[in-house]
């Protein structure tokens, strides 16, 4: 978790590499995903980047606003797809599953 964080505090002030950007977003709505969390307490961290930024006297400029929403955004969107899954997996019948492998059913 400790690595997404640096590479999106990386990507924010840096190049804003798309590819590193997703793969650390995906990594921390993973993490994030299947903790007791409600939407809003697991993406917090996007919301307390302006001011973790500007307590290290960083000014949030319109480019670095624009590039924190798109941030977000994409952390919304990933946390969202991963919950999905989740809940896709917990209503998945599993009764078959047990007959072929041997197991009750």
């Amino acid at each position: 978790m400790r690595e997404g964080l640096r590479t999106l505090a990386t990507e924010v002030l840096g190049e804003m590499r798309d590819e590193c950007i997703r793969q650390a977003m995906d990594d921390l709505a993973h993490v994030l995903a299947v903790q007791p969390f409600e939407r809003g307490s697991a993406l917090g961290f996007v919301d307390g980047l302006p001011a973790a930024l500007a307590s290290m006297e960083i000014a949030i400029t319109p480019l670095l606003a624009a590039r924190i929403e798109t941030f977000a955004g994409l952390a919304a969107a990933a946390y969202d797809a991963c919950r999905d899954k989740i809940e896709s997996l917990r209503n998945r019948p599993i009764a078959g599953k047990f007959r072929n492998a041997g197991g009750p059913g």
